[in-house]
């Protein structure tokens, strides 16, 4: 039983119960949902709110106009199914190099809240990151930012737990 995410568990075991899937080991977990790999090879991520779904759900379908893309060697998982109902995303299991969850991401244009960023801020912000992953290792997260909005998805929520290089 997940204590702080009971109503989310409660949606992964139904949807695990109707696919006839078994659940593993819990993934990840934070404000967008929770998400735990599963015996086939997958992970299914449940939604907190029906808005995240509807939004991480139209970057995995913008991601599906690209199968063959390349992310400069990271992998991107794809959605494998999707269940409106119950919020929940299934998608490919993925090692590092790796971009996932992508509740944070736009289509077509930044957020506002980069577009409004300041000079001074975005420094800050970079900063930041260059800090968090090492200067070389930020230069590749760059890199596949990059990709990303080559085709149109801006990726917004920039950290280690979505973007890693390597098993830490």
């Amino acid at each position: 039983m997940e204590h702080n995410y009971p109503d989310e568990y409660r949606r992964l075991q139904e949807y695990a119960t109707r696919k006839r899937i078994d659940l593993l080991n819990r993934l990840g977990w934070g404000m967008d949902g929770l998400v735990y790999s599963t015996k086939q090879s997958s992970a299914v991520k449940a939604h907190s709110k029906k808005e995240t779904f509807e939004k991480e759900q139209r970057v995995y379908q913008a991601l599906a106009e690209h199968p063959e893309y390349d992310f400069a060697g990271f992998s991107v998982p794809r959605m494998l199914e999707c269940h409106p109902e119950l919020w929940i995303i299934e998608m490919q299991l993925v090692v590092p190099p790796f971009v996932v969850d992508f509740t944070g991401a736009t289509i077509g244009k930044q957020s506002s809240a980069f577009l409004d960023m300041s000079e001074e801020d975005y420094t800050e912000w970079r900063n930041e990151k260059i800090e968090a992953y090492g200067e070389s290792d930020w230069e590749q997260v760059e890199i596949v930012i990059r990709c990303f909005r080559r085709i149109g998805i801006y990726l917004n929520d920039v950290h280690k737990g979505n973007i890693r290089l390597r098993n830490e």
